[in-house]
């Protein structure tokens, strides 16, 4: 059996055993809006590492320190990070969530995981963020962030 054979086999085995457990594993994973609302975490240790690198790659392109009036900048800065992650697409019979940390290990996050992981690098740096969760279509959800800068919401 080749290695593409063998990664087969044990994804099929994978979603097998996700299957057979997705009832047990939702009722941990299914979040109401507003509990994952609460997910936004801009004081997670990976969060905090992230704004940490931002803010060096800022004073290094500019040659000036990181201050509150570069918000903006280091808000893009954080925008292509998250944007710059692969999308994770993956169908399966269960709800799951990431940490910041899993996002980071991973370099990949579904819209949800990439939405929390934004508006928690936003928080940090100072930025006015939230995560809106809008209906795209019957029963469709999506999430986005909105950011406040100079009295008007960016998406």
């Amino acid at each position: 059996m080749d290695e593409v054979e063998k990664y087969k086999l044990q994804v099929k085995a994978m979603r097998k055993i996700i299957s057979k457990y997705a009832d047990e594993i939702n009722s941990f994973e299914v979040k109401s809006i507003p509990e994952l609302k609460a997910f936004v975490n801009p004081v997670e240790p990976s969060v905090k590492k992230i704004v940490e690198n931002l803010k060096a790659d800022f004073e290094k392109k500019t040659g000036k320190p990181y201050s509150e009036e570069n918000l903006n900048k280091l808000s893009f800065a954080a925008f292509h990070f998250v944007s710059s992650l692969d999308v994770i697409g993956v169908d399966l019979p269960v709800s799951f969530w990431f940490t910041p940390s899993d996002v980071i290990e991973l370099g990949a996050a579904d819209a949800f995981d990439r939405a929390i992981f934004l508006c928690s690098l936003l928080v940090n740096i100072g930025a006015e963020a939230k995560v809106h969760v809008l209906e795209v279509e019957k029963a469709l959800r999506h999430p986005v962030v909105l950011m406040q800068s100079d009295k008007v919401y960016l998406l």
